[in-house]
């Protein structure tokens, strides 16, 4: 799927945002992203995680953003990716609940196609909560704390960070692979999906191996194509290069 960057240009407020009515009453200052949303909260010598968490007690934050979303995706899956937010994150568009991450550190995406209006800006928010402490070893900060990006494209694609790949063995002047793709079908039909795998040489540009597989996907599910790769003289890592 295709990623733009969104990390510029978000309104932080302290507190929880529950209606549109707050965002007249308290304007929020904007920030961008990565930001730390704990940073300039008050430190008391009795914060529960005491020095662990740098004396701070945590608390409610939220985040918003207008964004534009073009008519000519209207036949498109439209994402938000998320790289970490901490934590509690509940994520709304146009007022309506798209999602939760509670966990502060592990990406997440959050599938916002029925809720967005295409042609038109579309309010993105996001609510935060780290009061429950103590929470971790270390200060965490609090909010939006990595990058989010928009993501766009077909309705049969490779899901977000579904590509995993790995060498089996290495022998004989081969390297021996496994490619994993998790491809996603949101169409309401059964389909044909063909994932294609290459391998680049880094310094030269050329293709060193290529290998694909068709695969039957339902309708509103997922598949996972399986792909072997042999690559022949495998520039091989060096501890020394």
């Amino acid at each position: 799927m295709n990623r733009i960057c969104i990390d510029e240009n978000w309104t932080f407020r302290r507190g929880f945002l529950d209606s549109p009515g707050t965002l007249k009453e308290d304007p929020g200052i904007t920030v961008n992203l990565p930001h730390d949303g704990m940073i300039g909260t008050a430190v008391t010598p009795d914060a529960p995680a005491q020095a662990d968490m740098g004396y701070f007690s945590g608390g409610l934050c939220n985040y918003t953003k207008g964004i534009f979303i073009p008519k000519e995706w209207e036949n498109q899956c439209v994402c938000l990716f998320f790289d970490g937010a901490m934590m509690n994150a509940s994520v709304d568009v146009n007022g309506c609940k798209a999602g939760s991450q509670h966990y502060g550190y592990a990406p997440f995406c959050i599938d916002m196609t029925d809720l967005v209006a295409f042609g038109s800006e579309n309010r993105i928010t996001v609510n935060l909560n780290t009061s429950m402490q103590p929470n971790s070893r270390w200060y965490t900060g609090s909010g939006l704390y990595r990058s989010i990006h928009l993501l766009h494209g077909p309705k049969v694609h490779i899901a977000p960070e579904g590509i995993f790949a790995h060498t089996e063995q290495v022998a004989d002047g081969y390297a021996f692979l496994k490619i994993e793709i998790e491809i996603c079908n949101e169409t309401a039909e059964n389909s044909l999906a063909e994932a294609e795998v290459s391998l680049i040489r880094e310094d030269s540009g050329e293709t060193a191996a290529t290998a694909k597989q068709v695969i039957h996907i339902t309708a509103r599910s997922s598949e996972i194509a399986g792909i072997s790769l042999n690559l022949r003289n495998p520039m091989l890592w060096d501890a020394n290069r």
